[in-house]
């Protein structure tokens, strides 16, 4: 691989020179310049970003914060935000932390010593003060489903309580009156907010509250909360999952336990990248817009970056998308 001291060499200048004319901060000759792009094309030589942006007072930078690089949410969100900030010129730097407190500001840290100029966090552990004091700090950074008040034209979010009124409304319009909710811990917003918009359906419609929270956002919690419900619940005739991958595992219990769907179980799921798709019978869903959530957070972004005035982001409203998995009584 050719570096900087290749291409002063060829081009029979200072790599001094060569840093000024690919970074555009001084004054070079035509002549010059056509010497240096002639010996970077010959060399093919390619300009480490990160060196750049760190001898540079401003960065194109953006560091995005995560709490796992696992599932279709986190790889749909990576995905739409690294081809949407590459489409504005910028170099999305990731780093993964823990779901605790002292990960993700160590994360942070990090991210902003890489010379970042915004930040784009996912952040499940941090405080509500943490963040505000993030803000007085004058970093820019924008959240990804997390609401904080005071921070508001900084949060970009998704209406997790309406999610899960569609999905119990869906089944109740279909008859079902012993519909069971499964979800996950109650230490993450979203798994709160999801089983809170589930109970406000149930009392509305007068239905009984069969939650059974269990575990992560993954297939072995919903395996495991399957299990659970069905050992105490058999008369259950429907499920509310709060994730896909939960969703998935229930699919697995159901098909070792000899339950089909939708004949003995009705199943409806919150689904943001067609992962229920893939299940047989497919999934009714309720949308979650990730990689819409991931362009407005980078327009959001791009705004700070650019100095230009806050504009409150969009809040994202579900859909449900009607597939096989629920029989009508």
């Amino acid at each position: 691989m050719s570096s900087i001291n290749d291409v002063a060499k060829l081009a029979g200048v200072s790599t001094a020179t060569v840093s000024r004319v690919l970074n555009d901060t001084g004054q070079c000759s035509p002549r010059t310049q056509q010497k240096v792009i002639a010996a970077v094309k010959e060399l093919n030589y390619q300009p480490n970003i990160l060196a750049r942006s760190l001898a540079k007072a401003s960065s194109d930078n953006v560091g995005l914060m995560v709490n796992s690089y696992r599932g279709s949410f986190f790889a749909a969100l990576v995905s739409q935000l690294q081809e949407s900030f590459e489409n504005q010129n910028k170099f999305l730097l990731t780093c993964r932390a823990s779901s605790s407190r002292e990960s993700e500001l160590q994360a942070i840290s990090r991210l902003k010593s890489m010379s970042c100029a915004a930040l784009v966090l996912h952040s499940r552990a941090l405080t509500d003060e943490d963040l505000l004091q993030l803000a007085e700090d004058k970093v820019h950074f924008a959240l990804i489903d997390r609401f904080v008040p005071g921070l508001e034209d900084r949060c970009v979010t998704f209406k997790h309580r309406k999610s899960a009124r569609l999905a119990v409304e869906h089944l109740y319009k279909k008859g079902h009156r012993k519909i069971a909710c499964l979800s996950g811990t109650m230490e993450r917003h979203s798994a709160r907010e999801r089983y809170a918009g589930y109970a406000e359906a149930v009392e509305e419609f007068e239905l009984e509250d069969i939650h059974i929270g269990y575990g992560h956002y993954n297939q072995d919690g919903g395996y495991k909360a399957a299990e659970k419900l069905f050992s105490r619940r058999s008369d259950v005739t429907a499920i509310f999952t709060c994730s896909e991958q939960m969703c998935v595992g229930a699919y697995e219990y159901f098909h070792h336990a000899g339950l089909r769907v939708p004949d003995d179980i009705s199943v409806v799921s919150i689904d943001s990248v067609d992962v229920c798709q893939i299940l047989s019978p497919k999934v009714t869903t309720v949308t979650f817009p990730i990689e819409d959530m991931a362009i407005e957070t980078q327009e959001l972004v791009c705004r700070m970056m650019d100095g230009k005035p806050a504009i409150k982001p969009a809040v994202f409203t579900p859909n449900i998308k009607i597939f096989h998995s629920v029989k009508t009584l």
